[in-house]
C-alpha cells in the first residue's frame, strides 16, 4: 500500500508502505485521527513498515521499520518508540545519506525496554571502505540522546563502541556520533581468526610437515597473512588474497632433527596472523623430528684385489639429512685393524684404498654412522684376494 496523503488505516498483516507527511499521526485501529501511530498487530503477526516522509509520534511495537521504500530513504519523526520486538532495518548501498543509505531523523528516540534492546538489522549492498562512517540516526534535538541500546540480529547488545558484523564486514556503533548525539556506524577492521590449527605431530628428518587451519576473515575484502617461524632457523610469510579457500595447508621440510645429538628433537613452531590493518594474534605448535641412520650401498672394487697391492673400494652413502656429518667404520675382513673415516659434509659417495696382506676369501663390512648417533646396517661384500 502506497499513499502520498494519509487518512486512516487498519494495520493487520504484511507490508505497509508510507510516502508523505502525517505530522499529526494516525491511529492503527481505524477510529479517529490522533497524534500518534502504533504498529501492534499481535497474535504473532509481524508488519514490515517502510516509509519516506514524516510522522508526529510513532510506536513501532513489534514491527520492522525501514526508512525508504524499495530502496534507501529518510523517515522523520518527532518521537519514535521501539520495543524489544522492534527491528530497525537500515540499507547501506552507498555513502550518500537518503539516496544511497537509509537515515532516520528523530527528536526523541526511546527503546522502551532497556533490558531487552531493539534489533538493528543492517543490510550492506556495496563494497565499503575502511573508516567510512554512516549517520543512520540523526537526533534533531541537540539536547537529547537515544534512550536505550540496540542489539544485532544475533542478540548481542551493542553498547557504545561495540563492533558487529553485517554483510560480511565489521562496523563500530556510536550513540554520540555526528554532532554529538547521533547514531553512526563506522566501517572497521576486525582481526581475523585462524581456527582448528594443527601441524603434523611427528616426522623423520628430511620429510615434510603440514601446518593447517581455517581462516575466518570477517572483512571479506581483506588479505590474510600467516607468519611462521618453524623453529629451525627459517621463517616464512604466506599470503591469502580474498577469494582463496579458507581451509589452508602449508608445507615445510625439516632437513635435520636439529643439533641435539639425540635420536629425536622437538621443534616449537610459532605462528602469527593478521590482515593489512594489523590486529595480530599468535599461537605455538610443536612437531617432533626423528633422526634417520645413514646407509651404505653399491659397494664394488675397481678390480679384483691382489695381495700386497692397493685395491680401491667405491660405494654410495645416503642420509635423509644433508646436514648430518657421517663417518664410515670399515672392517676389511683380513685381520687388519678396523678403520674409521670421516666423510666431507654432504658426501654421497666414497672411495677407500686398502692393501690386503692375505690371499683368500674375505668379508668386507662398511657401516655409516651420523653425528646424532644413528648407525646404519653393515653393508657386506665378499671378495676373493688373489696372489700377484
Amino acid at each position: 500500500l502506497v499513499r502520498s496523503f494519509v487518512h486512516i488505516f487498519t494495520v493487520s498483516d504484511g507490508a505497509l508502505l508510507f510516502n508523505g507527511s502525517a505530522d499529526g499521526g494516525f491511529p492503527a485501529n481505524g477510529s479517529t485521527p490522533a497524534t500518534s501511530f502504533s504498529l501492534n498487530p499481535g497474535n504473532g503477526v509481524h508488519v514490515d513498515f517502510s516509509a519516506n516522509g514524516s510522522f508526529g509520534s510513532f510506536n513501532a511495537g513489534d514491527a520492522t521499520v525501514s526508512p525508504g521504500i524499495l530502496g534507501p530513504g529518510q523517515f522523520s519523526v518527532f518521537r519514535l518508540s521501539l520495543s524489544a520486538a522492534s527491528v530497525l532495518k537500515i540499507e547501506l548501498n552507498g555513502i550518500t545519506p537518503i539516496t544511497q543509505y537509509d537515515q532516520l531523523k528523530a527528536s526523541l528516540l526511546q527503546i522502551v525496554t532497556p533490558l531487552s534492546p531493539a534489533t538493528l538489522d543492517v543490510r550492506v549492498g556495496f563494497t565499503t571502505a575502511l573508516n567510512q562512517t554512516f549517520k543512520i540516526i540523526e537526533m534533531t534535538d541537540p539536547a537529547r540522546f537515544v534512550e536505550g541500546k540496540f542489539m544485532d540480529p544475533s542478540a548481542n547488545v551493542l553498547n557504545e563502541g561495540s563492533t558487529f558484523n553485517a554483510g560480511g564486514v565489521a562496523f563500530r556503533i556510536s550513540y554520540v556520533g555526528g554532532d554529538g548525539n547521533d547514531v553512526t556506524l563506522t566501517r572497521v577492521s576486525t582481526p581475523p581468526a585462524f581456527a582448528n590449527r594443527s601441524i603434523t605431530p611427528t616426522i623423520n628428518e628430511g620429510d615434510f610437515v603440514t601446518l593447517s587451519g581455517l581462516i575466518t576473515e570477517p572483512d571479506a575484502e581483506d588479505t590474510f597473512f600467516l607468519d611462521v617461524n618453524w623453529g629451525d632457523g627459517t621463517t616464512e610469510t604466506f599470503t591469502f588474497v580474498p577469494g582463496t579457500p579458507r581451509q589452508i595447508a602449508v608445507p615445510h621440510r625439516y632437513l635435520d632433527n636439529g643439533n641435539s645429538l639425540t635420536a629425536t628433537n622437538a621443534y616449537d613452531v610459532h605462528i602469527s596472523w593478521h590482515d593489512a590493518h594489523g590486529g595480530s594474534k599468535s599461537a605455538n605448535l610443536r612437531t617432533v623430528v626423528h633422526n634417520m641412520a645413514p646407509q651404505v650401498s653399491g659397494m664394488a672394487f675397481d678390480s679384483a684385489p691382489v695381495r700386497g697391492q692397493n685395491s680401491i673400494l667405491r660405494g654410495h652413502v645416503y642420509d635423509p639429512s644433508p646436514l648430518d656429518g657421517i663417518r664410515l667404520r670399515i672392517n676389511w675382513g683380513d685381520g687388519s685393524a678396523v678403520e674409521t673415516i670421516e666423510l666431507p659434509l654432504g658426501a654421497t659417495t666414497f672411495q677407500l684404498t686398502h692393501r690386503f696382506a692375505k690371499r683368500g676369501r674375505h668379508l668386507v663390512r662398511v657401516q655409516a654412522i651420523d653425528n646424532d648417533g644413528g648407525k646404519g646396517r653393515d653393508s657386506r661384500l665378499w671378495i676373493d684376494v688373489v696372489n700377484g
